[in-house]
């Protein structure tokens, strides 16, 4: 079914490729007026209810629309697929009046029954969509009529408007006709409708996704760009050099090797490559696994995904050892890492309250490198070169273990044998694995068939930990390092539920103490976001959301031809 439907889409991109090659050669502004994004793996779903990548979710963001998107302030709001939105008298519902002009790319007109669908879809536990923490305040949505929407709530709190408009709105009239069952095979996962200011024209696996301009689009006069099209280039050198050499115009994430190089480049006039950088929200960590793999696979087989399961977990042969995890951290020279890899692009992290958040410069908290104890914590766990062959063991086991991370990363790659080296001050093998992405989230992390993973997240602009860390998300594809602690859900709880933003910042550092304390990762550096684009790009603004949150407002002045 799926090879048929790919096949088609062959035929698609064939026809769009064609039209571009003769439209280079009679009408030049044509081929100007598009944008090729260079993008690191192909995405996992271009339904929003299964993209969990960062760079699925930015092209979903194209396809889709929300009810409201959240400003740069990281505050305040403004309405998209609603024309307005109003809190009740009681603070406990908040009423959306929704826009009548927004029609679904097939030509279906949006409507307060989409609105509720998709509610009734991020709350269902089949999808297990990764936002549903969002909702978890969310009493129940009803409509009104075909334009009015109204979300009620279960108690106050500071980020009610931020819950219901997150997620983007699902077409009612077509995954009506799909079961939650199905959905996940479905063809619609990779030739979406929605009522963004593009739609899909194309995806050829491994190497293109194409998205043409709405004419249809509710905001008459945008998009600007007739095409953007995601080029699929999972080598970070290739694509930095198809960069400059014009086979590409916009890159992100680009590392401080290249990105140094494109400054000097830029400097000198010898690119038409823009250099640009600002604070993202994306940093990088070790997962611990705290729990054996092997016997959590078999729990699940014979207790299911039950409370009853957590009496059945056994510890992690290394990591289950609290000790162990601190010695390492401590082990771990963050200066030195930021300094080899990122250069002025990078900045230690010690956990997980990361510089967007209010609560950072409150926080005091620095885990520091300190060799001496971290092999002093082994001792005292146990862990001894008896045998005198160079490396550390317990009863009989050699501490040798995998840590794996994605392909196509230079900086987390680079990142594995720095520390693979530093662990060797410990007497402590550990052996880099380097995957394909799609087979790290879907086979290892999904299995939890791992020791460690070095791995990053796009930390949410709602300080909310309960996908990576709360017990309810505890089956979760988010949730993979086992880690589970009551007191630390009840901290985390009163974080979400906090009514000012002082209050917030308090319950957010007990967090952050309780993590530090207890060690499911080991935060290791905060990225500044290093970006390429073709100059000829005007009005271009990136926030800490996405560099294309406002990729509608970008345009091209006629007279920058090729």
């Amino acid at each position: 079914m799926k090879s048929r439907s790919f096949t088609k889409i062959v035929a698609i991109i064939s026809i769009v490729l064609l039209f571009c090659s003769c439209a280079k050669k009679q009408n030049p502004e044509i081929l100007n007026n598009r944008l090729i994004i260079g993008i690191s793996k192909e995405p996992e779903s271009l339904n929003p209810l299964f993209s969990m990548s960062q760079s699925s979710k930015e092209i979903v963001d194209l396809i889709f629309r929300k009810l409201a998107v959240i400003n740069s302030d990281l505050t305040t709001f403004t309405p998209d697929l609603a024309k307005n939105f109003k809190f009740s008298d009681d603070s406990l519902s908040i009423t959306f009046n929704l826009r009548t002009d927004v029609k679904w790319h097939d030509g279906f007109i949006f409507s307060a029954q989409d609105v509720v669908f998709t509610y009734n879809m991020h709350i269902n536990s089949i999808i297990a969509w990764d936002g549903i923490s969002y909702k978890k305040n969310i009493a129940t949505v009803t409509a009104s009529n075909d334009s009015t929407v109204i979300f009620y709530f279960k108690k106050r709190s500071r980020f009610m408007l931020m819950d219901a408009v997150e997620g983007n709105i699902l077409p009612y009239h077509i995954l009506k006709q799909i079961s939650p069952q199905d959905l996940k095979t479905s063809l619609y996962n990779i030739n979406p409708i929605g009522c963004g200011p593009y739609k899909i024209s194309g995806w050829v696996p491994q190497q293109y996704i194409i998205l043409d301009k709405n004419n249809n689009y509710y905001k008459k006069d945008k998009p600007h760009i007739n095409k953007v099209i995601f080029k699929i280039v999972p080598d970070n050198t290739i694509r930095f050099s198809q960069l400059l050499a014009g086979e590409i115009d916009f890159v992100q994430s680009i590392d401080s090797r290249n990105y140094e190089k494109l400054i000097r480049e830029w400097q000198k006039y010898r690119t038409e490559i823009c250099p640009m950088d600002y604070n993202g929200r994306d940093y990088d960590f070790i997962g611990w696994n705290l729990i054996d793999s092997k016997y959590f696979q078999q729990s699940i087989e014979k207790y299911g995904t039950g409370d009853k399961l957590y009496k059945y977990i056994r510890k992690n042969k290394f990591f289950g050892d609290r000790r162990v995890r601190l010695a390492i951290s401590l082990a771990i020279d963050k200066q030195l890492l930021c300094q080899t890899i990122s250069s002025r692009f990078a900045q230690p992290l010690y956990g997980p309250i990361i510089p967007i958040y209010s609560a950072f410069k409150k926080n005091n908290y620095k885990l520091k490198y300190n060799l001496n104890e971290a092999k002093r914590l082994l001792r005292s766990a146990g862990w001894r070169d008896r045998n005198g062959d160079g490396t550390i063991d317990k009863k009989g086991r050699e501490f040798v273990f995998e840590m794996f991370t994605n392909s196509g990363n230079n900086s987390r790659e680079q990142s594995l044998l720095i520390i693979q080296d530093q662990l060797q001050k410990l007497k402590i093998k550990m052996i880099p694995r380097i995957v394909e992405s799609n087979y790290l989230i879907g086979n290892i992390i999904q299995t939890r068939n791992f020791d460690a993973i070095l791995l990053g997240w796009s930390a949410g602009i709602k300080p909310d930990l309960t996908p990576i860390f709360h017990s309810s998300s505890f089956f979760h594809p988010f949730h993979f390092t086992g880690y589970y602690s009551p007191n630390f859900d009840s901290y985390n709880e009163n974080l979400v539920n906090a009514l000012s933003s002082k209050d917030a910042d308090k319950h957010f550092l007990r967090v952050a103490k309780k993590l530090n304390y207890d060690l499911p990762y080991t935060w290791l550096y905060y990225k500044k976001n290093c970006i390429g684009i073709h100059k000829r790009f005007k009005n271009v603004n990136f926030t800490v959301l996405s560099p294309f949150q406002y990729l509608e407002d970008w345009y091209v002045e006629p007279k920058n031809n090729f």
